[in-house]
């Protein structure tokens, strides 16, 4: 699984962080396997 790095300033809640993650790991595992 290939390292994915995200900088965002300060602000966001725990839960759109979370939603943040789970949209890039669907995406990630869509485009690679």
């Amino acid at each position: 699984m290939p390292h994915v790095i995200v900088k965002m300033y300060p602000g966001r809640t725990e839960a759109q962080k979370r939603d943040l993650t789970a949209k890039i790991v669907a995406a990630v595992t869509e485009a690679i396997g």
